[in-house]
């Protein structure tokens, strides 16, 4: 269960940074400074962290018993710049019920 968590927060960190990358930097290079190429890498490279991130949350769905409010503030999450700090307290939360369940 813990490996399942500890995904679900890296791919939560790639897929924000990814998007805070493209929406803070590439995006403003290209329509101010008409450079096009970072969008072009930028895009793709946030598209498969989206991917993945959907991935990690679907594995941790049946594994981890998540709620469908959970699921609904993961998926909000990934839409928002910043997005991950939300999407980190929904996994903190369950990694503290985690420690408790184990009685550790």
């Amino acid at each position: 269960m813990t490996s399942t968590l500890k995904q679900l927060r890296a791919s939560a960190y790639l897929e924000s940074a990814t998007l805070l990358i493209l929406v803070g930097v590439a995006v403003p290079l290209k329509h101010i400074g008409g450079y096009s190429a970072m969008v072009s890498v930028m895009g793709p490279v946030h598209g498969i962290a989206f991917v993945g991130y959907l991935w990690s949350i679907s594995r941790a769905i049946p594994e981890l018993g998540l709620r469908r409010a959970e699921v609904g503030k993961l998926l909000l999450a990934a839409l928002l710049p910043l997005g991950c700090l939300w999407s980190l307290r929904v996994i903190a939360r369950r990694e503290a019920e985690a420690e408790v369940g184990s009685g550790e």
